[in-house]
């Protein structure tokens, strides 16, 4: 079997789309989803590490003698709550 097949792709059936909403709606009762507000934050949050991040990166290239034209950067990389 490949990975980059899908395993299926038949529509879902009528089943999968009851038990789907039943999900979505105990996901809700059990308040799991994130405000408006909180991922307002947090993207601002990570905005400002990110900010963090590459300047240390800037830093730490130039005192190994990499040139600034050469624009070292990373990534961040965010999983799970």
């Amino acid at each position: 079997m490949s990975l980059d097949k899908p395993l299926s792709e038949a529509l879902p059936s009528a089943m999968d789309l009851k038990l789907s909403g039943e999900l979505e709606a105990r996901l809700h009762h059990e308040n799991v989803f994130e405000a408006p507000e909180e991922c307002a934050r947090r993207e601002e949050v990570l905005g400002e590490i990110n900010e963090i991040l590459q300047n240390w990166v800037l830093s730490a290239s130039a005192r190994k003698g990499i040139a600034e034209d050469l624009e070292p950067r990373c990534n961040l990389y965010t999983f799970g709550s």
